[in-house]
C-alpha cells in the first residue's frame, strides 16, 4: 500500500514545486492544500491517514502559522509525523520547535535529491513504528457493523458492543442488564436487541424506574383492579401485560424501592404477575433488558439492591462506552444531528478539534443538545469555536492534578519546561480578557508595560483567534 504525504504550504509554486520533487519517489502519493483549514479537515476525517505532513512555518494565515498549525494537527493524532520547511534565512525556526515531537526542518532551498533523501529517511521512520493496517478499512467496517444494528459509530469499542447486541438478540428470552453513563444510549441499544429478536413484532415497553413515585411503581409495573387505592378509577393492565409477546425495558433499575424488587424478581422467576388488588396471577411472555448507570454491586454491599435480583438481571451483560473513550465518532455523530435537526451548517476544523477535546459529562445526549441548540442561535453558515459554549474550552485547559515538574530532567529540557509555562501562564490570562491592559491589571496584577514586553519576547499576538490558536494546553507542558 503507497504511503501518503501531505503538503501544507498557502504559496501555490512552493506547494507544487515540492509535490513535484516527492511525486518523483516510488510508492508514495502526494497530496497538498493551501488552506489550514482544509488541510485539518482532511486530518480530522481520518487522522491515520499520511505517514507525514510537510507544513510550511510561514503560513500568510489569519488564525495559522506553522508553529500553531501543527499544534492542532497533533490535537487530531498526538503520533503524526511531521517535518517543518520554510525559507533560507528563517534560522529561529528550528529553536522555536524545540521541546516538541518535530523531527525535521527541511530548508525551501535546499536540492531536490536533499529534499528525497530527507523525506525518505523520515518515511523509514513511520514504517519502524506503525504496522502496515489499512486504518480506513478498519473504520468503515466499523461503521458497517454499527450501522447494522442502529447505531451510529465507527469505533472499536462499539463495533464490539454491536456484535455483542446481535448475539444478545438470537436469545429472546434471556434478562439483559445494560451498563453505561446517563446519555450513552441505553434505550437505543435496548431498542436494537429487540427489533433483531425473534420478538420484533411484538410491543417494546419502557419504563424508567426513577420517574414514578415509590408508591406508583407497583401498579405501573403490574396493573391494578379498580378500587384497589385511592384514585384507582378503573382497571389498569401494567407495563408488563402491556409487552407481553415482546419486551420490556427497565431503565435505572438500581432506583427500584427493596419491597418491589422481591415482587420483581417474582415475577421473572414465575413469569407472571398479580396486579394490585387481584387475587388472580396473569401469565407473560416477556423479555427482560434492565439498565443502570449506578454501580449495583456497590448498592448491595450497602444493603440497597438485592443479589438474588442482581443474578437473575445479570444473565447477559452488555457495557456502553462513554463518548470521551470513543472521540472518533463526534464528527459523524455532528453529521448525524445536523441532518437530524435538518441544517446545512458545517462545523469548522478547529470547532471540531475543540468539540473532541471536551469530556462530555452529558455523552451523546449532551451532544446532540448542544448541536441542536447551535443549529437555532448560530446564523452563520459555518460554527465556529466563537460560536461554541464557555464549558467546552474549560473542560479542555483545566490541568491534570498530577505535578507538572520532574526534578530528574536535564538543564536543557527543563528549559524549555519553563520557557514554555511561563508563555503558556500569558496565553491562558490573554485568552480570558479582554485587552492587555485588562488581563495586566486585572488577572496578572502586574504593570501593562512589562506584560507587552512578554509578549513580544514571546512573539504572542494579542487577538481573540490568535490566542486560542497559540494556547497550549497546561497538562501537555512536560511530555516532551
Amino acid at each position: 500500500m503507497d504511503l501518503e504525504i501531505l503538503v501544507i504550504d498557502d504559496n501555490v509554486v512552493d506547494a507544487e514545486s515540492v509535490t513535484q520533487i516527492l511525486g518523483e519517489l516510488a510508492d508514495i502519493n502526494v497530496t497538498f492544500n493551501t488552506q489550514p483549514e482544509k488541510a485539518l479537515g482532511l486530518i480530522a476525517r481520518n487522522p491515520k491517514r499520511f505517514a507525514l505532513v510537510l507544513c510550511d512555518y510561514n503560513l500568510n494565515h489569519e488564525n495559522y502559522d506553522g508553529f500553531t498549525l501543527t499544534k492542532d494537527i497533533w490535537k487530531i493524532n498526538k503520533n503524526q509525523l511531521i517535518a517543518i520547511f520554510s525559507g533560507e534565512n528563517d534560522i529561529e525556526v528550528p529553536i522555536k520547535f524545540i521541546g516538541t515531537p518535530i523531527v525535521e526542518y527541511i530548508k525551501k532551498s535546499s536540492p531536490a535529491t536533499f529534499i528525497q533523501k530527507r523525506v525518505l529517511n523520515l518515511l523509514k521512520k513511520y514504517k519502524a513504528t506503525n504496522k502496515p493496517v489499512d486504518i480506513s478499512q478498519t473504520l468503515n467496517d466499523n461503521l458497517s457493523v454499527c450501522e447494522g444494528i442502529g447505531i451510529i459509530s465507527r469505533s472499536t469499542k462499539m463495533a464490539n458492543l454491536a456484535k455483542m447486541i446481535s448475539k444478545v438478540s438470537s436469545n429472546d428470552s434471556a434478562t439483559v442488564l445494560i451498563r453505561g453513563e446517563s446519555g450513552t444510549g441505553k434505550e437505543l441499544v435496548a431498542k436494537s436487541i429487540h427489533s433483531l429478536s425473534a420478538r420484533k413484532n411484538g410491543p417494546f415497553i419502557a419504563r424508567n424506574m426513577g420517574a414514578f413515585q415509590p408508591t406508583l411503581i407497583e401498579s405501573e409495573l403490574f396493573g391494578h383492579e379498580k378500587g384497589s387505592f385511592t384514585g384507582a378509577t378503573g382497571s389498569r393492565q401494567g407495563a408488563f401485560e402491556l409487552a407481553n409477546g415482546g419486551t420490556i425495558f427497565l431503565d435505572e433499575i438500581g432506583d427500584l424501592p427493596l419491597d418491589l424488587q422481591v415482587k420483581l424478581l417474582r415475577v421473572l422467576q414465575e413469569r407472571e404477575v398479580q396486579p394490585v388488588g387481584s387475587n388472580k396471577s396473569i401469565k407473560i411472555d416477556v423479555r427482560v433488558v434492565a439498565a443502570t448507570h449506578v454501580n449495583l454491586q456497590e448498592r448491595i454491599s450497602s444493603g440497597k439492591f438485592r443479589f438474588d435480583l442482581y443474578q437473575r438481571l445479570n444473565v447477559l451483560e452488555l457495557n456502553i462506552p462513554k463518548l470521551s473513550e470513543r472521540t472518533d465518532d463526534i464528527d459523524i455523530l455532528c453529521a448525524h444531528f445536523l441532518k437530524k435537526f435538518k441544517s446545512d451548517k458545517t462545523i469548522s476544523p478547529a470547532a471540531m478539534i475543540q468539540l473532541e477535546k471536551y469530556q462530555w459529562p452529558g455523552n451523546v445526549r449532551e451532544l446532540e443538545n448542544l448541536i441542536e441548540k447551535l443549529t437555532i442561535l448560530v446564523e452563520d453558515a459555518e460554527i465556529t469555536p466563537e460560536h461554541l459554549p464557555s464549558e467546552i474550552f474549560e473542560s479542555s485547559e483545566t490541568p491534570k492534578s498530577e505535578s507538572l515538574f520532574d526534578f530528574t530532567m536535564s538543564y536543557k529540557k527543563m528549559s524549555t519546561f519553563i520557557h514554555e509555562l511561563e508563555k503558556n501562564y500569558y496565553l491562558y490570562h490573554l485568552s480570558k480578557a479582554k485587552s492587555v491592559r485588562d488581563a495586566a491589571l486585572n488577572r496578572m496584577d502586574m504593570a501593562p508595560s512589562t506584560l507587552r514586553d512578554k509578549l513580544e519576547f514571546y512573539g504572542i499576538i494579542f487577538k481573540n483567534n490568535e490566542i486560542e490558536k497559540q494556547m497550549g494546553e497546561l497538562n501537555e507542558i512536560n511530555q516532551n
